[in-house]
């Protein structure tokens, strides 16, 4: 019977595998393991996972430096039975035996997500101004991610944020202290430009203690950059306090990519913004419009053209 892994990697998203009654695997940091865990803690050459001729599925530590550990013990190996939690490490991993038709829901939903995805990325471009675009770059980004609420900030000069779209969420509640677990998966997305996930709470030490994720209940979120030709826009904030919500290795590939177009349109919607804003001004102070110039320059050439 086929099992489903999931490997808790610190940060990022959880890599999902299906594995087969015929499985013979190697687990590690080194890019030629057919599970690659990047992370500090996991050896290059970790641990191998196997299934035997009867089905029963087993991971073997390959004297790894920091061993494999269940129910708080370490030990060379272990059993994968099913609704199994251990780590590699200190990456948690959770393995479950499935029926053969979970593994074909599985699909069915890589591939809901990814149209949904391209739909609601294609539906951006019809957004009307900053605001509007905002709302609909939150309310798309919630719905992929199956999030319960969510905010966005855009930075500003000397490193100033502003809310500017929030979805279940009042503007004070984010700038109380209550909600100060939140902020720090935000702070690091600001200075490191990258994406920040939680998928349990136990897989982010900087966030294991926090007030929001322990009294809020917070099990699982996403804190993604807005970045346009290597600037930080601004960032979009999600969480979800389902117990069994995953981020997975697909979720941030279109996560991502979204995220990506997001921001490209976010910054062609602020550059419209302050050209209109240019063109006002130079209404008021009673000179010729960008218009109006453009349609000398045009008259000029032509009259030149012709002579």
């Amino acid at each position: 019977m086929p099992g489903r892994l999931c490997i808790h990697v610190p940060n990022r998203p959880s890599l999902l595998r299906v594995i087969s009654s015929t499985a013979d695997l190697t687990v590690g940091r080194a890019e030629e393991c057919d599970l690659v865990v990047d992370h500090h803690s996991v050896s290059r050459q970790h641990a191998r996972l196997w299934c035997d001729p009867q089905g029963s599925c087993r991971i073997d530590d390959l004297g790894s430096k920091n061993g494999i550990w269940v129910d708080g013990q370490r030990v060379a190996s272990a059993r994968l039975d099913n609704a199994l939690w251990f780590a590699i490490g200190d990456v948690f991993c959770e393995y479950i035996t499935i029926q053969p038709d979970e593994v074909a829901r599985l699909e069915a939903r890589a591939q809901i997500l990814r149209d949904s995805s391209l739909e609601l990325s294609a539906a951006l471009e019809s957004a009307s101004g900053i605001k509007h675009l905002l709302r609909e770059i939150l309310a798309a980004i919630v719905t992929l991610t199956e999030c319960r609420r969510g905010f966005v900030l855009l930075t500003g000069r000397a490193g100033a944020v502003r809310v500017m779209a929030t979805h279940l969420l009042d503007p004070e509640e984010i700038a109380g202290d209550g909600f100060a677990g939140s902020r720090s998966a935000i702070e690091r997305t600001l200075v490191e430009r990258r994406a920040v996930y939680l998928s349990d709470a136990r897989d982010a030490s900087f966030l294991r203690q926090k007030a929001s994720v322990i009294g809020q209940g917070i099990r699982a979120l996403a804190c993604l950059p807005l970045m346009h030709a290597g600037i930080l826009q601004g960032v979009v904030y999600v969480d979800s306090d389902e117990a069994a919500k995953v981020f997975t290795e697909l979720d941030g590939a279109l996560l991502m990519a979204f995220a990506e177009r997001a921001a490209t349109l976010l910054a062609a919607a602020d550059l419209d913004a302050e050209l209109q804003r240019i063109e006002r001004a130079l209404e008021e102070s009673g000179a010729p419009s960008l218009a109006d110039r453009i349609a000398e320059a045009a008259r000029v050439a032509g009259v030149e053209a012709g002579s």
